[in-house]
């Protein structure tokens, strides 16, 4: 879930200010990494989330 809602706030960024998105979407991914790094997750997981936050937030940005 730490993954995939800050996926999704960096799509909301995306959509204000690319740079902000790109900051924010790096902060994802680090995220994500510390989620494996302190074995809270695994690899598989952590990017289910992230693939399920893209979809998720592919739709509503298209379709608000």
């Amino acid at each position: 879930m730490h993954t995939a809602l800050n996926i999704f706030v960096a799509a909301l960024f995306f959509s204000e200010n690319f740079v902000w998105g790109i900051v924010w979407f790096l902060i994802s991914i680090l995220v994500g990494i510390t989620r494996i790094l302190l074995k809270r997750h695994t690899l598989q997981e952590v990017l289910s989330g992230g693939i399920i936050a893209v979809i998720v937030s592919a739709f509503y940005l298209y379709f608000n």
